[in-house]
């Protein structure tokens, strides 16, 4: 069984709304001009590129990366080994755009990341991202039973 989990924008927020609008403009002005296939492109690039990570439970094994243009996923896989351990990790993210007025808006995002770790204890991976902590344990523990690793920090 594969299971994808969407962990985050790769441009971020601001930048990921804006390349949505100049894909939909490009796809609006191509009828009247050819070069609007540029705006196409890379506003699918900015618009539609995403973090994730792909679990294999079958084969035992994690895939993590970006997603290009929302289509072509990157990344190579990893065996997971019985000595690995799983565990969740508060993460706060700040995204911040200014514009030419030196105005500043800042969005902050205060997740629960479920990460995959190393024997020795570092991190290895990210596994999935939830808003809660109470959601974060839950998908720690489906997890664990899952591939069969053993929680840290619960």
């Amino acid at each position: 069984m594969l299971i994808r989990n969407r962990i985050y924008n790769s441009f971020g927020p601001f930048e990921s709304f804006a390349g949505k609008l100049i894909f939909i403009f490009g796809v609006i002005s191509s009828f009247i001009s050819a070069y609007s296939s540029f705006l196409v492109m890379g506003g699918a690039f900015f618009g539609f590129t995403y973090f994730c990570t792909t679990i294999d439970t079958e084969k035992r094994r994690v895939r993590t990366g970006d997603v290009l243009f929302g289509i072509f996923k990157t990344g190579r896989w990893i065996n997971i080994k019985p000595d690995m351990t799983l565990g969740v990790m508060k993460w706060n993210k700040v995204s911040q755009i200014s514009s030419w007025s030196h105005r500043k808006v800042s969005v902050a995002e205060n997740s629960f990341l479920i990460v995959l770790f190393k024997s020795n204890g570092g991190k290895l991976l990210t596994l999935n991202k939830k808003e809660s902590i109470e959601q974060a344990n839950e998908e720690l523990f489906s997890l664990s039973d899952l591939l069969n690793l053993r929680c840290i920090n619960p």
